[in-house]
């Protein structure tokens, strides 16, 4: 019994033995494979660092020549286009020098990147813009300056205000050709009636009409009108609302009542294009309410949902211009106030968005509690002068 265990165990041993044996030659077969793996590793990261090394060398070889042949072009270009920020950044424009500088929508424009600019003229600056309509955005704010002292804010003053305020040119020298201003009086892009709500109350009678019967497209709702304000303040449901947080405010009516305008007007419109179709507010809330309520739908293709702000130089076909403004929360100080102010300019740059229909969403029993010399509700009473409808006859 114990001569078979032993025998057992012995053969067990011989097996054991020659097992490890297969394993350590395979062991070193291995190591030596893991060698040649990092030997050939240790090349091709070393070939991967020459190639990095070449292509690093050939894109400053690149960059070089791009910069050269960009000066070659500017050097010979009789005419150069270019953004006020792609000026200052671009040290190929940047030190360049032209008979003329051409610097268009100057009122948008902060005075430091207007004096940029105007180094590079060796004979002349124009800048072209509208005084009247919105100044440069600046959020910056020195918070031991109260808003209405705004003028003492040394950060607002050079970046939150427009060139032609610093100058000092005023309406009145424009149109007399004074003070090195000029005034192009006239327009030919909105229609008359849509110019009606702006030439008196804002640019005091000096802007006219070029061709004031002009044929323009007719959509509906009301076809027969360019104007229409729809009034929001014979229901109660109309209420502005704070959202959760910051100090914009929302009007869930207004929305409803803006997206079915421009789903009528869409219904109505021929030949409809993207963003043929405006809604703009001077709310960030509103804009985004709204643009949650037309995800999905045909709006979000054929409607752009802006600011105020965001839409200055842009212009529509139709334009809906909801004001928001209802009981609940008090009417924005940029939103009324009187002639010149910020309030003007915003309404200014809203109502004139529009080439040949406006229709307002308004809360004209709110808004006439405001003090009559501010421009918020002497211009809706013009518009409803052109054509007012109670907002509560969609639903009809």
């Amino acid at each position: 019994m114990r001569d078979t265990q032993l025998a057992s165990y012995l053969q067990a041993k011989v097996a054991l033995t020659q097992e490890l044996e297969e394993l350590e030659r395979e062991l070193q077969a291995g190591h030596e494979h893991l060698a040649a793996l990092e030997q050939a590793l240790v090349k091709a990261r070393h070939t991967r660092d020459v190639i990095e090394d070449g292509l690093a060398h050939l894109d400053q070889h690149v960059e070089e020549a791009k910069r050269e042949v960009a000066r070659f072009v500017l050097e010979a270009a009789q005419v150069v286009g270019t953004t006020l920020t792609g000026l200052y950044l671009n040290p190929t424009l940047l030190n360049q020098q032209w008979d003329v500088v051409i610097i268009d929508e100057g009122s948008m424009a902060p005075p430091p990147a207007v004096m940029i600019a105007a180094q590079c003229a060796r004979d002349h600056v124009t800048v072209v813009g509208d005084p009247l309509q919105l100044a440069p955005v600046c959020k910056i704010r020195d918070p031991n300056v109260p808003h209405w002292q705004q003028d003492q804010d040394l950060v607002q003053r050079w970046l939150g205000r427009d060139v032609f305020y610093h100058g000092g040119y005023t309406l009145q020298q424009a149109g007399s050709g004074t003070h090195h201003c000029v005034l192009l009086p006239y327009q030919s892009r909105m229609h008359s009636d849509i110019c009606d709500l702006v030439r008196d109350l804002v640019y005091q009678g000096l802007l006219k009409n070029r061709h004031p019967a002009a044929p323009r497209p007719t959509f509906g709702p009301e076809p027969d009108h360019a104007v229409v304000l729809y009034d929001t303040g014979g229901t109660e449901r109309t209420l502005a609302l704070k959202p959760k947080s910051g100090r914009s405010r929302y009007n869930p009516y207004h929305a409803e009542v803006a997206i079915k305008l421009a789903e009528r007007v869409l219904a109505d419109m021929p030949g409809k294009r993207p963003e043929c179709i405006g809604i703009v507010t001077p709310y960030a809330a509103q804009r985004d309410f709204i643009k949650e309520l037309i995800r999905g739908t045909a709006l979000e293709t054929y409607a752009r949902v802006g600011t105020v702000h965001a839409f200055q130089g842009l212009e529509f076909d139709v334009l809906v211009f909801d004001t928001v403004e209802s009981p609940g929360i008090r009417i924005s100080r940029f939103m009324s106030d009187r002639w010149g102010t910020d309030a003007m300019r915003l309404l200014n740059v809203a109502v004139t968005r529009a080439r040949h229909k406006l229709l307002i969403v308004a809360n004209m029993r709110y808004i006439r509690q405001q003090p009559a010399s501010h421009l918020l509700p002497q211009m809706m009473e013009l518009a409803c002068q052109k054509k007012c409808v109670p907002a509560e006859m969609l639903d009809a």
